[in-house]
């Protein structure tokens, strides 16, 4: 647990101002070349210096945002037997729920003992400030977060129709990483409403992308865009049961960063998210109203060769977030009175994780690709590799990825046991409502 006065401490990162996309639009005018180059270049500049940019996109619509947050909170809110129909261990949760405590981010224990700035000198973490150490714990724990995994764009393997003995490793995790959708009983507009929400976020995505290679001077603008068709983009709404684990100091994203493409979110009705920049500080990033976030992955560091970095960060249960908390449930008493809807309390991020192409091989953009001689994209920290391999690696290190030789007795296990403290939790929590109920002597 961390303390509110360190808490209090942790300063909102200012700098990033939200940058409007509207000129890298296909209807915008292409005549303004200054102001596209402009656009594109202040989006690689935010990303190289904090790892996220802030962007206003005039073709999402918030109510959207607003009404997809609803359908979420109401469907995990849900019992957790419900939900348990839609999870999918043999397809390494890449698709359809996963349950709270089955994910556990890498364990990045030595790099946050020992930090340090890649442009300066190796330099201790305890050397910093010590308000800007993670909250997560070494080793870290299972996240307390569930998700909803769901495909945007062409679905191009169905696992209903492959027989596991007839295909090698490397089909079988092409159709882990391309399975078809699963689609929860009893939420209405369900595919419609994530099928608009998510693939606003992708198209905002695309359009980062398109800014990145312009803000680069790529000879071709659609470097990365062309590398991002066909590929497995994920709608993937993370959601955190505040009953139980709205405790302050609580983490509910552990230290990580993402291993995709581009990742873009919706703004959260709940605040917790920390970034950490390039040199180990730790900041807040204030979403406005109308914007959305967009954080680097690893897949862009690999194609920058590094000079985009895909920062870190973790999702804690801060004092804003116990605020918002309290808020939250002065207004349900209020809307309970009013017979207007009672919003649950489970924390939501809509989030989509876009990613380049299975097949691609990951590798840093070749200096001839790009008009501008002054800039070298060459490291050979990032050797070639084929991008559906490297989620595969990013996945099993994170206790998602099972083979197919173990017959997933290990994993069923583990939902199994997860299953029995969720159901304990549950528990629990009754009985703590049934003594609150009780009248007062």
């Amino acid at each position: 647990m961390a303390s509110s006065q360190e808490t209090e401490m942790i300063e909102v990162l200012e700098d990033v101002k939200p940058i409007d996309i509207s000129p890298l639009l296909e209807n915008a005018n292409d005549n303004n070349k200054d102001l596209i180059y402009k656009t594109g270049y202040a989006l690689r500049e935010s990303f190289e210096k904090y790892g996220v940019v802030i962007i206003k996109d005039p073709r999402v619509t918030f109510e959207k945002n607003e009404e997809f947050l609803n359908m979420i909170e109401d469907y995990f809110n849900q019992p957790t037997e419900i939900k348990n129909k839609d999870i999918r261990p043999e397809l390494s949760f890449q698709i359809g729920a996963t349950p709270s405590l089955q994910e556990t981010a890498r364990n990045h224990c030595k790099r946050i003992k020992n930090m340090y700035d890649n442009n300066v000198k190796k330099a201790e973490i305890e050397t910093l400030d010590p308000k800007h150490k993670p909250w997560t714990p070494c080793p870290p724990e299972a996240d307390p977060k569930w998700r909803y995994f769901w495909r945007l764009g062409s679905q191009g393997v169905d696992t209903q129709n492959h027989n596991d003995e007839k295909i090698d490793t490397n089909t079988k995790d092409y159709v882990m990483l391309n399975a078809t959708n699963v689609v929860p009983k009893g939420i209405d507009n369900w595919s419609q409403l994530c099928d608009e929400w998510g693939t606003g976020l992708l198209n905002a995505a695309r359009t980062i992308a398109k800014g990145i290679s312009i803000g680069y001077n790529l000879k071709d603008e659609n470097y990365f865009v062309s590398r991002m068709i066909d590929a497995p983009h994920l709608l993937a709404p993370t959601a955190t049961d505040l009953n139980k684990f709205g405790e302050y100091g609580t983490i509910i994203a552990g230290y990580h960063y993402d291993l995709n493409f581009i990742t873009v979110h919706g703004k959260s009705r709940y605040p917790g998210l920390s970034i950490f920049l390039r040199n180990g500080e730790k900041v807040r990033v204030k979403v406005p109203n109308g914007c959305l976030l967009a954080q680097a992955g690893k897949q862009l560091e690999y194609i920058t060769g590094g000079k985009i970095y895909a920062g870190f960060h973790e999702v804690c249960v801060n004092e804003a977030t116990v605020n918002t908390i309290d808020n939250v449930k002065k207004l349900n008493e209020l809307n309970k009175k009013n017979n207007q809807r009672i919003q649950p309390l489970w924390r939501i991020s809509s989030t989509l994780f876009s990613h380049i192409n299975s097949k691609v091989i990951l590798q840093p953009i070749n200096n001839e690709d790009c008009n501008d001689t002054n800039i070298s994209f060459s490291n050979n920290e990032y050797p070639p590799i084929q991008t559906q391999d490297q989620v595969v690696a990013e996945l099993k290190a994170i206790g998602l990825h099972k083979d197919a030789s173990n017959n997933n007795n290990n994993n069923k296990g583990k939902v199994e046991e997860n299953e029995q403290k969720i159901e304990l939790l549950d528990r629990i929590n009754n009985l703590i409502e049934l003594v609150e109920a009780m009248p007062s002597n």
